[in-house]
């Protein structure tokens, strides 16, 4: 009868498995969030400068009584 033993090392797929590996996605999605601000400044800062954001102006007439006694 053989005895196998289990030795650790990478997991499938290329990933290690521990402190090391989850660095490695906590960093990814660090990476992932700075870009997606940068892009989310610069498109709101291109819409300020290309939209039109001027309010309509219109002239306004209303009366008014003045009660000078």
């Amino acid at each position: 009868m053989a005895i196998t033993k289990t030795v650790p090392g990478p997991v499938p797929g290329g990933r290690t498995s521990g402190k090391k590996g989850q660095r490695a996605v906590i960093g990814r999605i660090f990476k992932l969030v700075v870009v997606l601000v940068i892009l989310g400044f610069a498109g709101l800062t291109g819409y300020a400068y290309l939209a039109d954001l001027s309010p309509k102006q219109e002239q306004v007439t209303v009366p008014v009584t003045l009660n000078a006694d």
